[in-house]
């Protein structure tokens, strides 16, 4: 039967996202990771959470359904609020074209039958103060939906 692993996942996003991002802004470094926000080092960066998992299984075809949710955050370590906003913005949406890219979804043997749902009426922008920091930052949900033969 075949598994599938989160960290599988979440390891092609990253590496399709920062593929995009280095593109975009060659003579920046930003980062991607696979860990909450409180870990960053660098700003502006982008992280990856995952928030929902359910699998279920269907006796006939033997077919395995995952659903996921990852939730995509970009963050900018900006005082000014425009600047800031305006540096989110223009990640947000190099993030969103390179999720909605048709070749994105089906790179690897894993996501056979890949449905990416993303709406903008989902994505929140927030502001993050701590001691350290006063970050501004996006969210967006990203529901996958892969479908696996298991036999």
């Amino acid at each position: 039967m075949a598994q599938i692993k989160i960290s599988e996942i979440k390891n092609e996003l990253k590496s399709i996202i920062k593929a995009e991002l280095d593109t975009v802004y060659p003579l920046r470094d930003i980062q991607v990771y696979r860990t909450p926000q409180l870990n960053i080092p660098i700003f502006p960066a982008v992280n990856l959470e995952t928030a929902d998992f359910m699998q279920s299984r269907h006796a006939l075809g033997g077919i395995k359904k995952v659903r996921l949710r990852i939730n995509v955050f970009i963050w900018t370590k900006i005082y000014d609020p425009e600047q800031s906003e305006d540096e989110l913005i223009d990640m947000m949406e190099t993030v969103l074209g390179v999720l909605e890219k048709t070749e994105n979804r089906k790179r690897t043997g894993l996501w056979q039958d890949l449905v990416t749902e993303v709406t903008e009426e989902r994505i929140e922008f927030g502001i993050v103060e701590d001691p350290e920091n006063f970050l501004q930052g996006v969210k967006i949900p990203i529901y996958l939906e892969i479908h696996l033969q298991t036999n």
